[in-house]
């Protein structure tokens, strides 16, 4: 079972607990003696493996049952995760060709990750992520320094594959595509006296399904959502344009100046006219 290629990689200055690599790895494989199985490896904190299928076959096998792992297609794993086994299939008579790496401090998320998407990721043998990966091999034989930013875009843009054919898999929820939806006219309506239901009532949803949808998603209610929003965007006016306290006002659908100034206040904690002379957007 050769190692094609491999890539240690170092990363000095690690910030916290940011999920890093700790290398990546080529290997052609031809008999069934390579067989991986999660129980039997020890304890691991925080390492986990993200491996791709170049060409030929594998399989892979969690409490859902055993998944035949081909070109373009990868898994997801924490590395001594007990209910997990990947292993070359004793009837395959071809070459299983593969691409993994190791992750560092990666347990949480990839626990997230699984939870919501499972194991198994379909990106397809062209992906820029595997292409990356893959260019990566003319280091090998050598020790690759790596920066913190380096470390963690590259770790990053491997989950962020891994999270898009993930959605690309499940699809996107009814309620994430309302609260899109909802958010949409919201900002189309920024300059309008708008309120939580008349999004409700475009939406042809009740107000009180559109309140807990909102929550579910985004951690906030609609009318707190709507608020922020018209505040961020008289901050933006403030910073961007001659227009006096009144005409921003009246442009975001406030009827009364005052109320408008108190609810800058408490987003912000100052004035609009304070604001415009120092203020910072924040949020």
């Amino acid at each position: 079972m050769p190692i094609i290629w491999r890539v240690p990689i170092n990363c000095a200055s690690l910030i916290g607990n940011f999920p890093h690599p700790g290398g990546i790895t080529g290997q052609e494989i031809s008999s069934p003696d390579y067989y991986y199985e999660g129980r039997l490896r020890g304890s691991s904190a925080g390492r986990c493996v993200f491996q791709v299928t170049l060409s030929g076959h594998g399989v892979f096998r969690d409490k859902a049952g055993e998944h035949i792992v081909g070109p373009g297609t990868g898994f997801l794993v924490e590395v001594s995760d007990p209910e997990t086994a990947y292993f070359y299939p004793e009837e395959s008579r071809e070459t299983w060709r593969i691409m993994y790496v190791l992750l560092h401090n990666a347990s949480e998320i990839t626990r997230e990750m699984v939870s919501r998407f499972g194991h198994i990721y379909h990106l397809g043998t062209e992906h820029p992520v595997l292409t990356r990966m893959q260019e990566y091999k003319r280091f090998s034989g050598a020790l690759l320094e790596m920066s913190p930013g380096e470390s963690l875009t590259l770790a990053s843009s491997i989950f962020a594959a891994l999270m898009d054919a993930g959605i690309g898999k499940t699809g996107i929820s009814a309620s994430a595509h309302l609260v899109n939806k909802a958010v949409k006219f919201t900002f189309d309506n920024l300059n309008q006296n708008i309120n939580v239901s008349d999004i409700a009532s475009h939406l042809q949803v009740s107000r009180e399904h559109l309140s807990r949808i909102f929550r579910q998603e985004l951690g906030v209610g609609p009318l707190e959502y709507l608020t922020r929003e018209k505040i961020r965007y008289a901050c933006e006016l403030l910073k961007t344009s001659n227009w006096s306290c009144k005409e921003i006002c009246e442009e975001l659908g406030y009827d009364n100046s005052s109320h408008f100034a108190r609810t800058f206040r408490r987003f912000t904690g100052t004035t609009p006219n304070e604001f415009r002379k120092k203020g910072t957007i924040l949020f």
